[in-house]
C-alpha cells in the first residue's frame, strides 16, 4: 500500500500580508522562523522580517527537512542562514547565524545535537 502513496510536498512559498498587499516569499530566500511570545516571525536571507500565519510546529511539517532543521523551541532555522556552529557546555551546540542574520546565543540542545550535525552534512 505505502508504494501507491503520494511522496511528501512541502511548501515552497509562504504568503505574507503587508497592510493592504500579499508578499509572497519563495522558501530559498527564508533564512529562519523564529517565534516570539505567540507570533512567528519569517526572516529572510537579506534581513527583512515578516509575520506568518502559522505556529512553528506547523511549519515544522509543512517545509523540506532536508532544508529546514528545528533549533530549539524559537527557531526553525535554513542552512544558508548558518554560518557555523561551536561546542557549548552540557554537549549543547550555539549556532551562529550569517551576517546580517546575527541573533545573541541561539542554541541546540545535546538531544539534538547529533541528529544536527547530521543535517549539516
Amino acid at each position: 500500500i505505502a508504494a501507491f502513496q503520494k511522496p511528501q510536498s512541502y511548501k515552497d512559498r509562504f504568503l505574507i500580508r503587508q497592510a493592504d498587499r500579499l508578499l509572497s516569499i519563495e522558501d530559498q530566500q527564508v533564512a529562519y522562523f523564529r517565534a516570539e511570545e505567540k507570533v512567528v516571525f519569517l526572516h529572510t536571507l537579506d534581513g527583512k522580517k515578516h509575520i506568518v500565519d502559522h505556529t512553528l510546529d506547523e511549519l515544522e511539517k509543512l517545509v523540506n527537512p532536508k532544508h529546514f532543521f528545528r533549533l530549539n523551541r524559537q527557531f526553525l532555522a535554513t542552512l544558508p542562514s548558518i554560518k557555523g556552529i561551536f561546542n557549548y557546555q552540557s554537549g549543547k551546540l550555539l549556532v551562529e547565524f550569517a551576517k546580517g542574520l546575527e541573533f545573541p546565543e541561539v542554541f541546540v540542545s545535546r538531544e539534538k545535537s547529533s541528529k544536527f550535525r547530521e543535517w549539516l552534512g
